[in-house]
């Protein structure tokens, strides 16, 4: 039987994930994103959306005479259900890096990614509303064709994999912060960054992939091992109790891996971040030079001194027997895996 995506994220969880991933690739950054100023960008979330409708609907009308609430720009003519996902992804696609070709080194969901290559393929973005009738008949052809190719064997097992890997990968850090609960009820995150400047350059390290020395990841692990080695042989005086990695990869190629530190702690004490033993035994690595960067992090559920203080402490500080814990751990959970399910960084 074909598989059928399904929702694998709350709402809640979608928007933490989504605005934690527009974050590091710098996607919502309009300086690296040449959108029109009257394209309003569209969430891959909407793709998903839609995508998961069209699977679902054997009714591919666009446009409706009844009123809807949402109007068009034709008279007396609304936008169905259908429609008010179908053609806000229709004019985004052609500008959403994530869609045109031009974020690289990434894999993005594969049904996301199919809707967009086949809303491109039949150019529907180019086509315009100047007559709706044959707009909706183009359409009409392009979501059969996206279904169709959808239902193949070969699709299907690409959809399993990426859903499977992705569930795969939210219960491994879900059992890991259950370990970390249960040793430590109250904790903190901090985060450093780890990341090559393969966009600027002309480095022998970052030439031609098939003379390079070593991959990118090699890279980049190379870099970490040494930290993460330091770290956990001083566990005892730092009070870390537990360490994750998380690959990363922005929209001008610079490819990072977040080191994520996890620290006991015993009392609600605010503390100055660069006075404790951890930042003592990381400051050391901290560098910036002419092929890396290495520095601390600036996401607040995992990094003190970026927003305001919340009940008294940083955002990166949780206390699971203090009122709201809950939202605050799905959201920094969120920004652990949940960026998975939308894209993966290639290699």
């Amino acid at each position: 039987m074909p598989v059928k995506a399904r929702k694998l994220l709350s709402l809640q969880e979608t928007q933490d994930s989504l605005e934690m991933l527009s974050y590091f690739t710098k996607a919502g950054n309009r300086g690296y994103i040449p959108y029109p100023a009257y394209i309003q960008p569209v969430a891959l979330s909407v793709y998903d959306n839609f995508a998961q409708k069209l699977q679902s609907t054997k009714n591919h009308k666009l446009f409706t005479h009844s009123p809807t609430g949402i109007p068009t720009e034709f008279p007396n003519l609304y936008l169905t259900k259908l429609g008010q996902l179908a053609i806000p992804v229709i004019r985004d696609c052609m500008n959403n890096p994530f869609i045109n070709g031009q974020f690289k080194k990434m894999t993005l969901h594969p049904l996301i990614a199919h809707l967009g290559e086949t809303v491109i393929k039949y150019q529907l973005p180019a086509g315009g509303f100047l007559n709706h009738d044959y707009f909706e008949q183009a359409a009409d052809v392009c979501f059969a064709d996206f279904k169709v190719r959808g239902n193949t064997n070969q699709f299907s097992r690409i959809l399993s994999s990426w859903l499977t890997t992705f569930k795969n990968s939210a219960n491994a850090i879900n059992r890991f912060m259950d370990i970390i609960v249960n040793k430590a009820p109250i904790f903190e995150v901090h985060s450093i960054v780890v990341q090559l400047k393969t966009s600027v350059g002309n480095m022998p390290q970052f030439g031609e992939e098939n003379f390079r020395d070593q991959s990118e990841a090699e890279m980049l692990e190379e870099l970490a091992q040494p930290i993460i080695k330091k770290v956990w042989q001083n566990k005892n005086a730092n009070n870390v109790i537990g360490i994750l990695s998380k690959d990363e990869i922005d929209l001008i190629g610079d490819r990072s891996k977040r080191l994520i530190f996890f620290v006991k702690k015993e009392f609600s004490d605010l503390e100055n971040w660069t006075d404790t033993i951890l930042y003592q035994t990381l400051y050391q690595f901290f560098e910036n030079t002419i092929t890396h960067h290495i520095n601390y992090g600036d996401i607040a559920s995992m990094n003190a001194g970026i927003m305001p203080l919340f009940q008294g402490q940083h955002l990166n500080y949780y206390d699971l027997n203090q009122s709201g814990i809950a939202p605050r751990l799905s959201m920094l959970k969120a920004h652990l895996y949940g960026t998975d399910y939308w894209m993966r960084v290639d290699g």
